[in-house]
């Protein structure tokens, strides 16, 4: 199955709080064998999402913010 996960946090780029359970659900997933994806707000720094919880990362320029 594919499984998108929204989130303006993830653990390693906008701290822990909900966006540590954003990447252990991707991991746990894409352990099971699904292929997750994540999609977020640009990062104002590259790097730091988890590669092993996400095939594929997209990022929304608009959504800058947690309010957008």
């Amino acid at each position: 199955m594919r499984v998108a996960l929204c989130s303006y946090e993830i653990a390693g780029v906008r701290g822990g709080g909900i966006g540590t359970y954003v990447a252990e659900a991707g991991r746990a997933l894409t352990a099971a064998g699904h292929e997750v994806w994540l999609i977020t707000s640009k990062p104002s720094r590259r790097g730091g999402v988890p590669a092993d919880a996400f095939a594929e990362v997209r990022y929304i320029d608009d959504a800058a913010t947690p309010e957008r």
